[in-house]
């Protein structure tokens, strides 16, 4: 048969695992934003004001909305591509 995409994403922190979800569709950048960012990233960042929201280069993170949306609720506390803590691509 054929397997389904899936996108495995996980929140770590210097003491292990702190959340993680599968989504079975593919990641874009709408979906990144609805199931990962507005409820885990912005709360758990929200809560621990002293620690640093890291993400890689991959499209679904560097859409402008998610950027915007770390910005704002994140300014200078996010790493990833074209922020003030930029991060290499891959």
């Amino acid at each position: 048969g054929i397997t389904k995409p899936s996108t495995v994403w996980a929140l770590i922190g210097q003491r292990g695992l702190i959340h993680w979800t599968m989504q079975e569709e593919t990641m874009h950048a709408q979906r990144y934003m609805d199931n990962v960012i507005q409820p885990h990233v912005i709360p758990y960042f929200t809560c621990n004001p002293t620690k640093i929201f890291q993400q890689d280069g991959a499209s679904s993170h560097y859409e402008a909305d998610v950027r915007g949306t770390l910005d704002t609720n994140m300014e200078g506390r996010w790493i990833g591509r074209r922020t003030v803590n930029e991060w290499p691509t891959r």
